[in-house]
């Protein structure tokens, strides 16, 4: 990671590598904090606002290298598999 924000990791920017995965060479984030951004609109005084939220996520990767980040509802819960709707 070159700099926090400067990296796009499954369509989030990229704060902080929490854990990589030494197992594969050449190494990779294999847990990341990550920004997750997003704005709605208020018809009142203040127009297009845009919030984000810093979540610990972990990063699943693809055969062919794609990096896909696990949002905490597609995480496994007690066992069973959760999907989003």
């Amino acid at each position: 990671m070159a700099a926090p924000g400067w990296a796009v990791l499954g369509g989030c920017p990229a704060l902080d590598v929490l854990y990589w995965d030494e197992s594969v060479t050449p190494r990779r984030p294999a847990r990341v904090r990550a920004a997750l951004v997003w704005a709605d609109y208020d018809a009142g005084m203040h127009g297009w606002r845009a919030h984000a939220d810093n979540r610990d996520l972990r990063v699943a990767w693809s055969p062919e290298g794609q990096a896909t980040l696990v949002m905490p509802w597609e995480e496994p819960s007690g066992g069973h598999e959760v999907k989003a709707p």
